[in-house]
C-alpha cells in the first residue's frame, strides 16, 4: 500500500520539476537582433536672421546686439530696457529657408525673467505685415505658444517688451538694479502640429 502512494506522489511531484527546469532553462536563453542606423545629415529649414533694428542704437548711448552661430540655428539678444516699458520691434527674425514645404513652429521658455521689478516681459512673434501670431510671458517657466505654421521661403519677426517698476531707492541717475538678467527660448519647428512638442 505504502509503495502506491509513493507512486502516486512521485508522478504529482514529476511535471512540477519539469517545468521548474524548465524555467530555468529559458532565462538563460538570451536573444540579440540587431539594428543598425544611419544619419543622413540636411540642412537647416528654419534659420534666425537679424532683424531689421538689430545694431541700431539703443538706450544710455548702447546698441541693440543680436548674435549668431555659424549656422544661424542658435541667437542671443542683448538689449538694454529701463524704467516703466520699453518696446523692441523686429529685433529678431525667423526664416523658412524651404522654398517647397511649410513648417509649424512653437516658442518655449526655458529659462524665465525672473525678477520682482520686472513686472512684465513678452516676445511676440509678428508676420510680415505686423499681426501678431503669437505672445509669449518671459516670466513663466514652460509656458509656450501654440504651433503657427510658416509657409515656404517666409519671414517672421521677433519684437519684445519689457516693464520695470520704479519705487524705493531707484532714481533718474540709475538704471533699474535687477538680480535676474537673463531669459531663454526655445523656438521648436516640426513638419507637424499634431503632437506636443517634448
Amino acid at each position: 500500500m505504502s509503495g502506491l502512494r509513493l507512486s502516486r506522489n512521485a508522478k504529482k511531484l514529476m511535471p512540477i520539476t519539469i517545468v521548474m527546469f524548465a524555467g530555468i532553462v529559458l532565462a538563460s536563453v538570451f536573444v540579440y537582433n540587431p539594428i543598425t542606423g544611419q544619419l543622413v545629415t540636411t540642412a537647416p529649414a528654419i534659420i534666425f536672421q537679424p532683424g531689421t533694428n538689430a545694431g541700431q542704437a539703443d538706450l544710455g548711448g548702447n546698441t541693440i546686439t543680436v548674435s549668431l552661430s555659424p549656422s544661424q540655428t542658435s541667437a542671443s539678444v542683448l538689449l538694454h530696457p529701463t524704467y516703466q516699458i520699453t518696446y523692441y520691434k523686429d529685433i529678431l527674425e525667423v526664416n523658412n529657408t524651404d522654398t517647397v514645404n511649410a513648417y509649424f513652429i512653437l516658442l518655449r521658455v526655458t529659462d524665465p525673467l525672473n525678477d520682482a521689478k520686472v513686472t512684465q516681459a513678452f516676445a511676440y512673434l509678428k508676420d510680415a505685415g505686423g499681426a501678431v501670431l503669437a505672445t509669449l510671458d518671459l516670466t513663466i517657466a514652460g509656458t509656450e505658444t501654440t504651433w503657427i505654421q510658416i509657409p515656404a521661403n517666409t519671414v517672421y519677426t521677433l519684437d519684445f517688451s519689457f516693464t520695470i517698476a520704479d519705487g524705493t531707492g531707484d532714481s533718474p541717475g540709475t538704471a533699474p538694479a535687477l538680480t535676474d538678467t537673463q531669459f531663454a527660448i526655445d523656438l521648436i519647428y516640426s513638419t507637424t502640429n499634431t503632437e506636443a512638442a517634448p
